[in-house]
């Protein structure tokens, strides 16, 4: 009885680059996040805009319009004390839309979503900005000194890359700011950022 080896050879290829397929572009989809953040940070000459937080917020919603009403996500706002603040556009865009979206894709099971958004006015003439929620939570103690490094994930979900937080924190501290987490495990996460005064 003939065996055909070059056609279990030819299976035996297939299967291979059948398991190669998702290692390869994971590592793309790494390259092209550290080359983008790169990017961020050498871009000194990247214009700071006056950003209104009621526009630019409305705009990041837009297109999550169908994740919130899906998951009846609430928002809460606090802008009063500083309702506008001065930082690249595109960086605060997405900035935003990495917090929130996470706020929507870790949401605790148990309870309705709900995401508080507050600018303040700090003493030192800096703004903070916190986004807060009340989802899965992150236990720091144990992802202290991993929670902005790239490619980190912390809960499982089909969608999550582990990226968002890594460019958030390069955004932000590529112009001087800086961010900042707590969170307890099951109860939610605050994100805090604080804008330099250089900048307002």
């Amino acid at each position: 009885m003939a065996v055909n080896v070059f056609a279990e050879d030819n299976e035996e290829q297939k299967l291979l680059v059948s398991k190669l397929d998702p290692v390869l572009k994971s590592l793309n989809e790494t390259f092209d996040e550290l080359v983008n953040s790169l990017q961020v940070q050498q871009d000194t000459t990247i214009p700071v805009d006056k950003n209104d937080m009621h526009e630019c917020i409305q705009r990041v919603l837009n297109p999550m319009d169908f994740d919130v009403l899906q998951n009846n996500v609430k928002f809460e706002f606090d802008l009063e004390s500083a309702p506008r603040i001065s930082f690249p556009s595109k960086y605060m865009n997405s900035v935003l839309q990495n917090l929130m979206s996470n706020a929507i894709k870790y949401r605790s099971l148990e309870r309705d979503p709900i995401i508080q958004i507050k600018t303040t006015h700090l003493d030192n003439n800096e703004i903070e900005l916190s986004v807060t929620d009340n989802g899965l939570g992150i236990d720091i103690e144990r992802y202290k000194d991993q929670i902005f490094k790239i490619g980190k994930v912390f809960h499982r979900h089909p969608n999550a890359k582990g990226y968002g937080l890594f460019m958030t924190k390069t955004q932000v501290e590529a112009m001087g700011g800086e961010i900042a987490i707590e969170s307890i495990v099951n109860e939610g996460t605050t994100f805090k950022i604080t804008f330099i005064d250089q900048y307002i």
